[in-house]
Parts: structure tokens; sequence; C-alpha cells
């Protein structure tokens, strides 16, 4: 039968002796300041430390059936952090084997005077310190190298990828996240999602890692230090995302050979980007030259064949006329866009924008798929034409290389409350798993095609983005890809000029 003096908040104390007279001077001596509990036998005491929690067990070495050295083995084995003192009066070759071992249990002698006190006080302590020790060292392996690695990273899903890995890597972190705000449908970038709690002790945040709060870290788990630490790392990663690629390599570029070629990449691509707005304007003006020589060939064509004649050469003519204005008015809003984020809008009709679209890549489509294009609603959407016109390009050229010889691509559009969606289906081989969220971001490409620039998607991403839209792709049953993308709907009440 077990004798309990309950207090709380304090170290809890298993005595274990088969001496009455013991139990009773132990308890006397250590219930002003501990929580204890005092058994007669080995097995009682097994079966409190199997039912609660302890911070100390005293266990006599010579008792009927378990011997104190086993009762303390025994009690190790369920709690390795328990502190273990063992009392014995005799000469035992036994005690003094255990007490010799590593990791060994205390040894006060009988009669003890205030030595239990005294080693209970300064095993607490002794314990303490080495929680505190050890809690640094976590602490300073899941902070280490924080920014440095932050540094190299060059996506915000790279970057949610080391959040979530660090964050878990805590000791007291449960789950963890980071999510990207998005109209239609919130994306996991990285990590489970953890739900709330309300257990005492347990804590839920949900801390932005992008100044305009659209990418979060959430993350759910127990500990204070645990969250200062995330919190933390929640802090570093905003500040990630105020900073440009170049400044960040530079930052770590003396100390890693890897950070200084990624550093030379970046430039590189810098030194490309300013190259590209220039290159934007020189064709521009070839472009309007070659428009020119086709208007006065039209003229020609016109004052020399007629359409009942030679219907083949007009409406080829026509078309290229027709290309070359499209192509004019694309790098004028790509000038446009490029120098200031901004281009003018105007609403569009859906199925002349698919017409265009359709039109404008013929000369790759016709060889290779068949189109198969549904009902176009009749809607129109808030849109630049010229910019808006190469997303749906850039999409039909990629399913078309993506596609079997005489396969069919699929066009839809929908509409839905505020905006219209635009389909473009196709039975390929779809995109690899692992690269799925990696597909918009720059200089990515899932073609072996060395030419490939990787910027189709990442440039139509933008796009989409600055008309305030959403681009997506999702694998199709048969392993092939849908892509589609969205488009503000224009009100029927809305009055401007339409294209």
């Amino acid at each position: 039968m077990s004798e309990q003096v309950v207090t709380d908040s304090r170290y809890r104390i298993l005595i274990v002796d088969d001496d009455d007279d013991v139990r009773d001077a132990l308890l006397d001596e250590l219930e002003l300041d501990y929580d204890v509990t005092a058994v007669a036998t080995g097995v009682e005491a097994l079966g409190h430390l199997d039912s609660e929690r302890y911070d100390a067990i005293i266990s006599d070495q010579r008792m009927p059936g378990m011997s104190g050295v086993q009762v303390l083995e025994e009690a190790s084995r369920r709690d390795s952090e328990l502190v273990r003192i063992l009392l014995t009066g005799f000469v035992d070759d036994d005690a003094h084997k255990a007490t010799m071992q590593e990791n060994a249990p205390y040894k006060v002698g009988k009669p003890w005077h205030d030595e239990v006190e005294v080693t209970l006080k300064r095993a607490f302590e002794h314990r303490n310190r080495e929680r505190s020790l050890s809690g640094s060292v976590t602490d300073a392996l899941a902070l280490a190298g924080v920014d440095s690695e932050f540094a190299a990273i060059e996506s915000p899903t790279a970057l949610a990828k080391v959040l979530v890995r660090r964050a878990l890597s805590l000791e007291g972190v449960e789950r963890c996240a980071v999510q990207m705000q998005e109209e239609q449908e919130d994306r996991v970038l990285a990590g489970t999602l953890p739900s709330a709690s309300t257990e005492p002790g347990r804590w839920n945040v949900d801390l932005p890692i992008s100044y305009d709060g659209t990418i979060r870290l959430l993350a759910r788990g127990m500990g204070s230090v645990a969250r200062d630490i995330v919190d933390y790392l929640a802090t570093r990663a905003l500040h990630w995302s105020s900073e440009d690629a170049a400044t960040r390599l530079a930052k770590s570029a003396s100390d890693s050979p890897q950070a200084r070629e990624k550093l030379s990449a970046v430039t590189r691509r810098a030194t490309l980007g300013t190259m590209t707005v220039a290159l934007v304007h020189e064709l521009a003006s070839m472009v309007q030259g070659l428009q020119g020589a086709l208007f006065e060939l039209e003229d020609f064509v016109r004052d020399t064949a007629s359409k009942e004649e030679d219907p083949e050469v007009v409406d080829t003519l026509e078309n290229a006329v027709e290309v070359s204005s499209r192509m004019v008015a694309l790098f004028r809003a790509m000038r446009t866009f490029v120098r200031s984020g901004d281009a003018v809008h105007r609403p569009c009709g859906v199925g002349h924008l698919v017409d265009r679209a359709v039109a404008l890549c013929r000369g790759n489509l016709r060889s290779v798929i068949s189109l198969d294009i549904g009902e176009m609603p009749d809607a129109e959407v808030d849109v630049n034409e010229a910019l808006f016109l190469q997303v749906l390009v850039n999409l039909l050229k990629n399913a078309a290389e993506a596609s079997p010889l005489g396969a069919v691509v699929s066009v839809r559009a929908t509409v839905d409350r505020d905006r219209v969606t635009f389909s473009v289906l196709d039975h390929g081989t779809g995109v690899a798993e692992d690269l799925v969220n990696e597909i918009f971001e720059p200089f990515m490409s899932t073609k072996n095609d060395h030419t490939a620039s990787g910027l189709g998607l990442a440039i139509s991403s933008e796009i989409a983005h600055e008309h305030g839209g959403t681009i997506r792709y999702e694998a199709t049953e048969d392993g092939g890809s849908k892509f589609t993308v969205t488009a503000p709907l224009v009100h029927k009440d809305r009055t401007l000029s339409v294209c």
C-alpha cells in the first residue's frame, strides 16, 4: 500500500523501502519540498512508474523480491532522465558494481542524515544543466547556417522545403507547412498543414514569410523555445523575400563555391534581362519595317490579282499582314510591361482571343496535332490582348510539342462568377511529379531540347498574375497535361471599347 503527500508544481519523488520506519523518516524529511509517494516493494514501484510520471526514485538495496539495483535498472528503462538514488547500509558487491558503471545511480549510505536531500538537490541541478545544454545545442543546430542556406535558395518552393525541414527538426514542433494563398485555392508548397489545437501548453502559429502575406508558415507544437525558433525562422524567411537573388547570393559567395557559381548564373540572367529589353526594341523596329513591306506587297497584289482568281494568294497575304500587326502590338506591349510592369487592358471577346491564338500558331499546329475547340461563351475578359495572347499561344505550342503525332489538343473556355477560365488539354506524357512545383519558375524547362529557354511558362505566369488571374497545371487521368489560365470577366453593363 502506498503512502502519498501531494502538492502542486514540485518534483515528484518515489520512495521504495520495505522498512516502515525508513519510509516514514524519508517522508518526514522530504515532504516539505517535494511531492512524495512511498511504497514497500519493487513491484509496487514499477506499477507506479508505468502509470505516473516521477522525477526521482529512491530505493533500498536489500528488499524481498527485487533488489534496489534491479528496481533502479527497470526504472531507468522506463525513463532515462529519472534521478535514481540507491540506499544501502551494507558492503554489497552488486551495489558496488552498479554504482561504478556508466550512467550509474547515486549511492547514499545508511544512516544518511541530510545526505539524501543534498544528493537530490545536486542531482536535479545536474539534470537541469544537461537539459539546458542539450536544448542550447539543439537550438544552435536549428539556427546555424540559416541565412547561408537561405542565400542559396532561388524560389519560394525551395524556401518552403528548407523552412519545413528546419522547423520539424526542432524538439516540440509537431506539424509544419508553407502555404501559398491564391484566388481560387490555396496551395501547399511543402509539409503537412497542422490542425488547430486548443490543448493546454500547445501553440499554433500562422506567420507571413512574404511581404504581401500570400505565402505563410503554419506550425503546431509545444514549448516556448520551439515557438521562438519558429518565429525566428519566419522572420529570416520574410527578410529573404525582401532581397533580390543577387544580394542574397553575394552575402554567401565569399565562403561558398556553390554560391559563387549561382551568383554568376544570376548575373548572367540579369544581363540577359537587360539585353532582352534592347532586343525587344530592335525586333519591334524590324517587324515594323517588315509590316511596311507587306503593306506595299498587299497593294501590288490587289492591283494585279483578284480574290476570285487567286484566293489563296490573297488570303495568305492578308493573314501575313494581320500577323505582322499582331507582332508589332505584342512587342509594344512587352516593352511597356518590361519597363513599367504595367500594360493597358481593355475588354476582349473570349472567342476572338482563342481564334487569334490559334491563327498565330497555326503553322506550329496543323502538321502535328488536331484541335478540338469547344463552344466559346459569349463573354469578354479585361486583358491586354497582345500579352494575354502570348499566354494562350504558349500553352497551345507546349501542348503540341508534348503530344504524339496526330493527337488531339482540346481548348475550352468557361465562365464562373467574375472570371473566365481558358483550358488547354493534351494527351502527352505530362510533367514529372518532382517538377510540378517548379514549372512556372524562370529557366525551368521539361524539354530535352537544349535550345529551350525555360521562360515560356514563367512569363505566362507573370502575365496571368498581372491580369489578376492565375495559371495552373494538373495531370489528366491518361497521363497528359491540363493547363488553365483565368482572366477577369467583363460585366455586360461596362461600356468600353471592345477588341
